[in-house]
């Protein structure tokens, strides 16, 4: 059973269909045969899964919730921790901001785009995946982690109009649990796990390898792979989920998803046109009082955005020490600003997160190329299964009366056609009337 648009929760039996639900307790989800007396045989092995179920993420901090810890001097060790410039200029060369991906670059259609107080606000979807030892254990990640950083994503992307909403999986996979450059570039982790593209943006928590050793890497819109499986997001564990004490400062969000999102909805780094490409070049943006060949503008320049001051890469919350190739002191630099390299708690100082034409760019490059993973409607799902890979890692199975006979997902067979409900279903051998196995669902 493939699931597109809508998550659904779908649990099948082989008794035709019908199930009671019964015996709840600790809020656990049972079911159990209603008709015992139904005798079906499969002479079948069940299949067996490497996934939990699909869970929806509710925006929240949970009570005596723990963030992970972040590791400062990974990102002030780290001139690239952000590995979106490299993953681009890796499969496409000779490349600059300046030539236009669409129709977005062009200031004029961009500023159309921002937001204005009739400016409804868009909801994207996500698909978080996190990683397991193999036996399910020690996960990247947990959907304690993703509602609380789902939280922060919607508290600031709502000044701009935007918000998310998130559905959550673990995969019982120990090679993916840390990756290298190579793993991302091979491709192996989006094309065994990715969600519909088209219907998800996907983001993939692991742990960044140390030759790696980045904290994440997204695809720009305008990305030949942006709308495959080959697109989505790397965000590195330790620097994904909530608040944290960062140099010293209580309760500091964590803001690396929030940066990578940025690229991922069509935005540069700041400091793209002074650090990312060939000084005093034709996409080079200078500093206040720097002149220009041919009259052009920082409108056409550097990160496509006049509202953003032209910087080096810089780490701290005050402007460089530094000039321009023609000498112009870089002032007033949006330090704050999500898409430089400033740490998390100094990004967003004073609500400026993100500028006005930054804003356009979101929105405008949405429309382009993002109108799938709209949600057009309310979507909330608590619980999500499918069988096509077998019974989800995290469901339980009891075999109340011991006779070794007990629920499983099976292919259809010649003693049972599952074609009336999908190719794959869950059964159980049922051979009596005393029968009392069951099948239990996580905490809902």
């Amino acid at each position: 059973m493939k699931k597109y648009g809508i998550i659904y929760l779908s649990l099948f039996t082989i008794l035709f269909g019908q199930s009671n639900i019964q015996k709840v307790k600790d809020d656990l989800l049972s079911l159990e045969p209603k008709n015992p007396k139904s005798i079906i045989q499969l002479n079948q092995e069940p299949i067996v899964q490497n996934s939990s179920s699909i869970f929806w993420v509710e925006p929240r901090i949970r009570n005596g919730y723990n963030s992970p810890i972040s590791l400062i001097s990974e990102r002030l060790n780290n001139n690239d921790w952000c590995g979106t410039m490299p993953w681009w200029e890796e499969r496409n060369s000779n490349q600059r901001s300046c030539d236009f991906h669409g129709i977005t670059d062009d200031p004029t259609v961009r500023d159309t785009y921002i937001p204005n107080d009739n400016t409804e606000t868009i909801i994207l979807r996500l698909f978080i995946h996190s990683f397991a030892d193999d036996n399910g254990n020690n996960p990247t990640t947990t959907l304690a982690d993703a509602e609380v950083q789902l939280l922060s994503l919607n508290d600031v992307f709502s000044s701009y109009n935007i918000q998310f909403n998130a559905w959550f999986q673990i995969h019982s996979s120990s090679q993916f649990q840390s990756l290298t450059s190579a793993q991302w570039s091979s491709g192996e982790i989006k094309e065994t796990y990715a969600m519909d593209p088209a219907l998800y943006h996907n983001v993939y928590v692991a742990d960044s390898d140390s030759d790696w050793g980045i904290l994440g890497v997204s695809t720009f819109p305008w990305d030949s792979e942006a709308l495959t499986v080959y697109g989505g997001t790397f965000i590195d564990k330790d620097w994904f989920g909530g608040p944290r004490t960062f140099n010293g400062t209580d309760n500091t969000p964590n803001h690396t998803a929030t940066h990578e999102l940025g690229h991922a909805l069509g935005l540069w780094h700041t400091h793209h046109g002074v650090h990312e490409v060939v000084e005093c070049s034709s996409c080079y943006e200078g500093a206040d009082g720097y002149t220009y060949a041919d009259g052009d503008s920082a409108n056409v320049v550097g990160d496509l955005c006049s509202d953003t001051k032209a910087t080096p890469l810089n780490y701290t919350c005050v402007d460089p020490d530094s000039a321009d190739c023609q000498g112009n002191d870089f002032a007033n630099t949006n330090v704050e600003n999500f898409m430089g390299y400033a740490d998390d708690d100094c990004y967003n100082t004073n609500n400026n997160g993100f500028s006005n034409q930054q804003s356009g760019r979101m929105h405008g490059w949405v429309t382009d190329k993002y109108e799938g993973i709209i949600v057009n409607s309310e979507e909330m799902t608590l619980l999500s299964a499918g069988f096509e890979g077998g019974l989800p890692i995290d469901w339980s199975i009891i075999d109340n009366d011991g006779d070794a006979n007990q629920w499983g997902a099976y292919n259809s067979s010649s003693s049972f056609d599952f074609t009336h409900y999908g190719e794959v279903g869950i059964g159980i051998f049922t051979n009596y009337a005393s029968n009392d196995d069951y099948v239990i669902t996580p905490l809902i």
